[in-house]
């Protein structure tokens, strides 16, 4: 009697000790799952992420630790990117039938335009396809990065023949005949209407510096006489710029010195090299035999300048 009034009470003590026991030990799942879930994110796994969070979001689990897992279980799936991959040939036609991989493990079997997710960071997507080579891309994928587009070409197997290029046989040195005769050489010179165009070129530029120093020279002696004409007015006494006391009258004086001594240079330097143009375009006109040779040395004094001319023809 004793046994039989007793051993429901055992059964169910049983039973409720059983129910407990498993329960504290989902509710230790739940909270590994959790903690799990923390350091992967961290370490940019997301897609484990998301499965340790669908662990600690369970209806066994309790109710805290159910509500921050599901709250997490929007973030992670926020954070985590997705890739829309496409294949082509070579004409731009799609192509579906394309085997991809990610770092080497199996990623898509076929391409149907749907976003797939990758965690974030660099990864190496191989693309294969039948009767064409294989093709891979490194890319970097962000946090947030959602819908990325990457299309590749995959081209057909086999190279293009090449057409062969005709090459005229060269002949080694070793298969001319010892006797042949050397061939001659002759020296290039140039003949006597090249020399003298040359000459007279020079003479049309040497003959344009020197009108341009006569000009300049015709230039700067106006200014010397305008300035020797403003100093005697500035003179004090009037007109007497020997006792003169004006330092204007004095600077005017020494103005008009420096353009008389530059200007009585350059028509002596312009006036030689106009005459030196001059010959030398006369004697370039006429080829010769002998080439000529021209010297010109320029000549400078304390009061003007000069240049000197020598030529041989």
């Amino acid at each position: 009697m004793f046994v039989r009034r007793f051993l429901p009470v055992a059964v169910a003590s049983a039973a409720i000790a059983f129910v407990a026991s498993n329960a504290r030990a989902d509710e230790a799942a739940c909270i590994a799952a959790s903690e799990n879930e923390v350091s992967m994110r961290k370490a940019g796994r997301l897609q484990e992420a998301l499965k340790q969070l669908a662990v600690c979001a369970a209806p066994t689990c309790s109710s805290e630790v159910n509500a921050e897992c599901t709250k997490r279980i929007g973030e992670v799936k926020d954070a985590l990117p997705t890739v829309v991959v496409r294949a082509t040939d070579s004409g731009g036609n799609d192509l579906t039938d394309v085997k991809v991989t990610l770092d080497g493990l199996p990623f898509a079997s076929t391409l149907d335009g749907r976003a797939i997710p990758v965690d974030p960071g660099k990864h190496v997507l191989r693309f294969e396809s039948a009767g064409r080579p294989p093709l891979e891309r490194t890319l970097l994928f962000a946090e947030g990065e959602k819908d990325r587009r990457v299309t590749v070409v995959l081209g057909q197997s086999g190279a293009a023949p090449v057409e062969p290029v005709s090459v005229a046989p060269v002949v080694p040195p070793s298969s001319v005949p010892a006797n042949a005769p050397e061939p001659v050489v002759a020296p290039a010179s140039p003949s006597a209407s090249s020399r003298g165009g040359g000459v007279r070129s020079a003479g049309f530029v040497v003959g344009g510096v020197g009108v341009a120093g006569v000009i300049v020279g015709g230039i700067l002696g106006g200014l010397a006489i305008a300035k020797v004409s403003s100093a005697k007015g500035e003179c004090v006494p009037a007109n007497n710029c020997n006792a003169n006391t004006n330092p204007a009258a004095t600077q005017d004086m020494q103005t008009a010195g420096t353009f008389a001594d530059a200007s009585t240079g350059l028509l002596i330097g312009g006036g030689v090299l106009a005459a030196a143009g001059v010959v030398m375009v006369l004697v370039g006109g006429a080829p010769k035999e002998r080439a000529g040779a021209l010297w010109i040395s320029p000549v400078v004094t304390a009061h003007g300048g000069s240049l000197g001319i020598t030529g041989v023809w």
